[in-house]
């Protein structure tokens, strides 16, 4: 029984096929060449073309998986974070200031360096930042940015840090309001305890008989207190209690009242 020759899908195959037998040495030598030339000139990366038993041109076009330059982006990107990303120191007492502590991560692969830091705005400062810092992947950072008014009003500004990551400078907006200091007090006296205590709270209400709040956080070991925290046009109501030394309190004392003038 006659088996069919083997068949062969690729173009050199069908040119060996397609040759007369006398001539299959010649065709073996072409082929060679073709893929001489490839090598030589292409890198096997061309498109090499050969004619096909029909006549028709078969093409082998070669591919490049090569990577393309670009900048970087996505969770490899190398670049830093803050948080919080915006502070908002609210109302500070001019004179007097506030802070509050920032985190900084390096979220991207490479090691990151902070070169300098800077703030805008008025009354807005950074503390406890050496510089230049290298910050390695994943890893992190903290520091505190103050605000102290110097003038009442309102103030906005930033926190810069450059450094070599794409987030350059990475940016930390900052507002806080400066406001004048209380014009007013209210000065408060009363008799010793009788008994064995080590100081006395103060509370305030603003309506008579209470509820109450405790104003001062420690107790005072004498026997008058001076309260700054008072606004114009209020009346307020105070008591005191006196406290022994297993922070046991008494009963409130009389109520005191006193009235803020305005302004």
């Amino acid at each position: 029984m006659m088996r069919a020759p083997p068949t062969c899908s690729r173009p050199w195959c069908k040119i060996l096929m397609f040759c007369a037998v006398p001539c299959r040495r010649e065709c073996l030598l072409l082929i060679s060449s073709i893929f001489l030339a490839c090598l030589l000139n292409f890198g096997c990366g061309g498109a090499v073309t050969a004619a096909n038993a029909g006549g028709e041109a078969a093409t082998n076009a070669g591919t490049s998986n090569q990577p393309t330059a670009g900048s970087p982006s996505g969770p490899g990107a190398d670049q830093l974070d803050a948080s919080p990303s915006s502070i908002a120191f609210g109302s500070v007492v001019v004179g007097q200031s506030s802070t509050q502590t920032v985190t900084i991560s390096n979220s991207g692969g490479a090691a990151i360096t902070i070169s300098s830091a800077s703030t805008s705005g008025p009354g807005f400062g950074i503390n406890g930042l050496s510089l230049p810092l290298t910050l390695l992947s994943n890893q992190t950072t903290s520091f505190s940015v103050s605000f102290g008014p110097s003038n009442a009003g309102s103030a906005t500004g930033g926190v810069y840090l450059a450094n070599n990551g794409t987030s350059s400078p990475l940016t930390i907006s900052v507002s806080g309001t400066g406001t004048n200091p209380s014009q007013h007090q209210v000065s408060l006296s009363w008799a010793a305890s009788t008994s064995q205590v080590v100081g006395y709270y103060v509370y305030r209400g603003t309506q008579s008989g209470g509820p109450y709040s405790q104003v001062n956080s420690v107790a005072v070991a004498v026997t008058s207190f001076a309260d700054e925290s008072v606004s114009a046009g209020q009346t307020y109501y105070y008591v005191v209690t006196a406290v022994d030394a297993d922070d046991v309190q008494s009963a409130y004392s009389n109520q005191a009242t006193a009235v803020i003038p305005t302004p």
